[in-house]
């Protein structure tokens, strides 16, 4: 991780969930808020793969954003959502003016299978 500047996540169902506790029986397969702090403290920007719950998709997602903006101080965070799964990125200051080439790259290589928003509510 030290010599990148964008760390990439694909853990098997996502963010942690209140019923497995970190370091217990399938916990591999989430992907930690005190891990993403870790992360964001060592100035590396970070991108995560986050299968939808069975609740309202929009909601999850506003609440989603809400949880990694508040971890991750004067952070953009952007979210690009498909048909099941939600990706979430969240950009170090340093990274941020990349945000604009980052939604254009999505945009012409990916058409019509993501609707790309930050954290602002700014759908593009």
């Amino acid at each position: 991780m030290k010599k990148y500047e964008l760390v990439f996540l694909d853990p098997d169902n996502g963010l942690e969930v209140k019923s497995v506790k970190m370091g217990g029986k399938n916990s591999e397969k989430y992907i930690y808020l005190c891990e993403l702090e870790e992360i964001w403290k060592n100035n590396k920007s970070f991108l995560f793969f986050q299968h939808f719950p069975r609740i309202n998709r929009d909601e999850f997602i506003v609440d989603l954003t809400l949880k990694i903006s508040k971890l991750c101080f004067n952070s953009a965070v952007l979210t690009f959502r498909a048909a099941n799964i939600v990706l979430v990125l969240a950009l170090q200051p340093l990274h941020q003016k990349y945000k604009g080439e980052i939604i254009l790259e999505i945009k012409e290589k990916w058409k019509d299978e993501f609707t790309i928003m930050d954290d602002k509510k700014n759908l593009f």
